[in-house]
């Protein structure tokens, strides 16, 4: 899929223009040129990222220049910082409509969890989150909350009633039966995923 240049080229000027008009990065322009740079470093990443998993690189660079813009504003106390990137979504979407990029897309989503992760609903919910542990995230912030995120996805699409659709979709891209049998042992999430 080849990247739609003009919006990138227009993420990128609504990006400089957001931090340009920034009291804060004004005051702080150290602060401006680290969360540029760091926004491409990211971008350059995702875009690695997009390319090899076959995502939408547009979409893909776009989120990721735009994944901090909140740091353009004054975070009140520790919460604010730590919701830095849900200000982030809220700044950023007036500019993904004029764009006229899709919102609401809940259902590729959890399309793309389900390939990873059958039990979404389930694992969001019991998982420890050791790769929480380990996330690189944290040295910017905080860890992406990964069982969250896949807790609010499976409870959505139950409430929406439209899991099902996904399921079928997934089930036709099952892989034949090669009429071989193996032994699962325990019925816990491994177990079940593993079925």
């Amino acid at each position: 899929m080849t990247i739609n240049r003009a919006f990138i080229e227009k993420t990128e000027e609504y990006l400089k223009n957001t931090f340009k008009s920034s009291s804060y990065l004004n005051e702080h322009p150290q602060d401006r040129e680290y969360r540029l740079q760091h926004s491409y470093r990211v971008t350059n990443i995702g875009r690695i990222i997009a390319e090899k998993e076959g995502f939408d690189r547009t979409e893909m660079v776009i989120g990721c220049l735009l994944h901090d813009i909140a740091y353009s504003e004054v975070f009140e106390g520790e919460d604010g910082w730590l919701n830095h990137g849900r200000r982030s979504a809220v700044i950023a979407r007036p500019f993904l409509h004029e764009l006229g990029l899709k919102e609401d897309r809940i259902e590729d989503a959890f399309e793309l969890t389900l390939r990873d992760n059958p039990l979404p609903g389930t694992i969001g919910r019991i998982c420890h989150f050791h790769c929480q542990m380990r996330c690189r995230r944290e040295m910017l912030d905080e860890p992406v909350s990964q069982g969250e995120v896949h807790r609010y996805l499976a409870d959505t699409m139950y409430q929406l009633g439209k899991e099902h659709e996904i399921y079928q979709k997934l089930i036709k891209e099952k892989l034949p039966d090669t009429g071989k049998r193996i032994a699962i042992v325990g019925a816990g999430p491994a177990g079940l995923t593993a079925a």
